[in-house]
């Protein structure tokens, strides 16, 4: 560190904090590739904009581990791994759309009226909510939106639900560490010597003898010894989204769209934008299929 430069906290400072907190390394030694690559990443990134690196006992000091501490540190890297999964990483949404459309892009610059398939939702400020979603979804494609169904082209009626969710039961493996064998083995020790005076008075080798001690130590090494079983009881909600598109002046049906959904979260709000984003990412054609998308939002 030059002299004179005063540590900062940052963002990568914080987060190597939280790294070295998480799996441990803050007083062990040796981490293995995954997790090295993670920690030079974060301390480039402090050198790059000179900020102070979370932690350094001496050269390289981060990166030494013990043997013994491999259990514990592939463990606290999966629960890392994890934890920023669901914390910094939002939601990850699948959406089975079918759609049928008769549109074409003549029909591109349209006016559009929504409204509910249950006239009573209209004072509802959650339906109007996705009301909006929908009409930016029409103004990205080119159409216009209005509040008067009299100067309306075309007519789109939205509907959505959820249920009171399903509990599941899973089973799923969990392994157990510990030592799996031996890959060698070094032994030390000393010898002392003793004797006893001879005719002169002094100690002398004659009748001399000695004792011998010495230790053996194994190096181990570490896997999977076997497995147990855990459970794990969730609750998997249905969720559904509904939109026909009909011609104002015949009533004919120009497009429709059907969409399910099952997963964990029971907020129909949280997962609403990637619904509609599905839901549009053909229109005004047709088409359908199985859709994943990651949301910012957590539920």
């Amino acid at each position: 560190m030059a002299q004179g430069f005063k540590p900062t906290p940052s963002p990568e400072w914080r987060a190597g904090r939280v790294m070295y907190a998480a799996i441990g390394l803050s007083r062990y030694g040796r981490a293995t590739t995954p997790a090295r690559g993670i920690l030079r990443e974060l301390r480039k990134k402090c050198l790059e904009n000179r900020v102070q690196w979370p932690y350094s006992h001496g050269r390289n000091a981060e990166w030494g581990m013990s043997d013994n501490m491999k259990r514990d540190l592939i463990v606290k890297l999966a629960a890392l791994v994890f934890f920023t999964a669901l914390v910094g990483c939002g939601m990850r949404v699948e959406s089975n759309v079918s759609v049928f459309s008769e549109m074409s892009t003549e029909d591109t610059g349209k006016v559009v009226f929504i409204a509910p398939y249950d006239e009573a939702q209209r004072d509802s400020l959650e339906w109007r909510s996705y009301a909006q979603i929908m009409a930016g979804k029409f103004q990205e494609n080119g159409f216009s939106v209005t509040s008067n169904p009299i100067e309306a082209d075309l007519v789109a009626f939205l509907g959505y639900a959820i249920d009171d969710g399903e509990q599941v039961v899973t089973t799923y493996s969990i392994p157990q560490w510990g030592v799996t064998g031996y890959s060698g083995a070094y032994t030390t020790g000393t010898y002392n010597s003793y004797g006893t005076y001879n005719s002169y008075g002094s100690f002398g080798s004659y009748g001399s003898s000695g004792s011998y001690s010495a230790t053996t130590t194994l190096t181990p090494q570490y896997g999977v010894t076997g497995y147990s079983t855990g459970t794990r009881v969730s609750t998997v909600y249905t969720r559904s989204l509904a939109i026909d598109i009909i011609d104002a002046t015949t009533n004919d049906k120009k497009w429709e769209m059907k969409l399910a959904s099952s997963g964990s979260c029971g907020r129909f709000s949280a997962v609403a934008p990637a619904f509609f984003e599905a839901a549009f990412q053909s229109f005004p054609s047709g088409s359908g299929g199985t859709v994943w998308l990651d949301t910012d939002g957590t539920c």
